[in-house]
């Protein structure tokens, strides 16, 4: 059973060799593939399945208003490189 403590980054961690990314640039680019994919899939969600406004959407990314799903996103989108990095993956 997997463990609900841990974080993304945990997890990108202990999978980035699988990924195969070497070098920062490719660290970068997982990363944006990541929170492209991320992106879509809340809006989509947001919007077709729950039927959300664009502005109720938007809500969630505003830290103003207390959404941190910004944060997350800014954490999605490094977490391959500081994973790479911490396991000594890169070679820069």
């Amino acid at each position: 059973m997997a463990s609900t403590t841990g974080t993304k980054t945990d997890e990108t961690r202990s999978t980035i060799r699988w990924i195969g990314a070497r070098t920062r640039y490719e660290t970068h680019a997982v990363g944006l593939l990541w929170l492209a994919a991320m992106l879509v899939a809340e809006v989509t969600l947001g919007r077709a399945v729950f039927g959300y406004e664009w502005s109720r959407i938007a809500e969630d990314y505003d830290l103003a208003r207390g959404g941190l799903l910004g944060i997350g996103m800014a954490v999605l989108l490094i977490a391959p490189w500081l994973a790479a990095r911490w396991r000594g993956v890169n070679t820069y």
